[in-house]
């Protein structure tokens, strides 16, 4: 498989994207296994997905499928009870729902769902698969075959608990260990970041009930991802869609330069994650 054959939706103004309306794709086959994609956006400067496994299920990679990008990516785990591997130097992580990890380009990387019932784990990525980071870029590396894949670390002597494996592939972000920011000056909102880089930002972010932030603008795109309660984004300049609102499981798209806020006009907290890519 090459870039070109993942879904590339993309919009040309703010929008927002319900999770029935996100395009569908499955990839993988009897070796990587089969991975059931929701694209909600995947143009030249961020992809922005969610993908699940059943119970029992996993993703590794084949010759045809290698898990090693050029680029940065920040896995956040919605559902469920994951174990994300590198096969290549046997680091394992665990995450369970609300927490992270972020890891950089050329990096091998398995998942597992290690719980019961469903995992569902949200993914921003960038630079983008349309700009040859995917699977296009892995075929130019050397592959990793089943025979060399492990999944415990290198302890050395005299081996654990003497040593402690140090997970340098990938880092562990729990809620209340991201770098905890304040965006804006009148109406200040926390934003906690999981990964800032010059592809990526990703951060959560929490809104009061009746919040209305100050304006922001990003020189990047932006993707909104709502995870409870319901977030509307508005844009003071665009007299002719003045907001949008997206509940669970949706995603505004706000494109790079677009001047916005975010509102909570609900009686309850809402929270979402935000990816901004390129960061730069």
């Amino acid at each position: 498989m090459r870039d070109s054959a993942v879904p590339r939706p993309d919009f040309d103004e703010p929008t927002a994207i319900t999770l029935q309306a996100a395009d569908r794709f499955v990839w993988g086959d009897s070796t990587a296994q089969l991975v059931r994609d929701w694209i909600f956006l995947s143009n030249d400067a961020l992809q922005c997905l969610v993908f699940g496994m059943s119970e029992g299920d996993s993703f590794r990679h084949s010759a045809e499928y290698p898990t090693y990008y050029g680029a940065d990516e920040v896995y956040i785990v919605l559902q469920g009870r994951f174990a994300l591997a590198n096969p290549e130097t046997g680091e394992v992580l665990e995450l369970e729902a609300g927490e992270a990890a972020y890891f950089g380009k050329e990096t091998w990387h398995h998942g597992f769902n290690i719980g019961a019932g469903e995992t569902r784990v949200l993914e921003y990525f960038s630079p983008p698969p349309s700009q040859g980071t995917g699977e296009t870029y892995a075929s130019r590396e050397a592959h990793l075959p089943p025979e060399a894949w492990r999944y415990e670390p290198e302890t050395g002597e005299p081996g654990w608990p003497g040593a402690t494996p140090e997970h340098s592939s990938f880092t562990y972000l729990p809620p209340d260990e991201l770098l905890w920011t304040l965006q804006g000056d009148a109406q200040p909102y926390l934003l906690g970041l999981a990964a800032d880089t010059s592809n990526l930002r990703v951060g959560a972010v929490d809104l009061r009930p009746g919040h209305r932030t100050d304006r922001e603008q990003h020189q990047g795109d932006e993707a909104l991802y709502v995870t409870s309660g319901t977030v509307r984004v508005e844009f003071p300049d665009n007299s002719a869609s003045p907001w949008l609102e997206a509940g669970p499981d949706e995603v505004v798209y706000i494109p790079g330069g677009v001047e916005h806020a975010y509102r909570n006009t609900t009686s309850d907290v809402a929270s979402a994650y935000l990816g901004i890519g390129p960061n730069r």
